[in-house]
């Protein structure tokens, strides 16, 4: 199982890396967020102060865990 887990993890960042070749594609990814989890690992008051929109804010020492 975790090697299929491995396998198909790596398809999707090497399918996510062929679209993301241009500024244009990442915009465009940016905007159509259901294909996206963005964790932003900064301290609590730099992600209230601005983040992207639905960003997930977590601690470094939680996604460790």
């Amino acid at each position: 199982f975790r090697a299929m887990l491995t396998a198909e993890r790596l398809r999707s960042q090497t399918t996510l890396a062929m679209k993301a070749q241009t500024p244009q594609n990442v915009f465009n990814m940016l905007q159509d967020m259901r294909h996206l989890i963005i964790l932003d690992l900064r301290e609590q008051e730099a992600y209230d102060a601005s983040h992207i929109r639905k960003a997930i804010n977590c601690t470094a020492e939680q996604f460790r865990d």
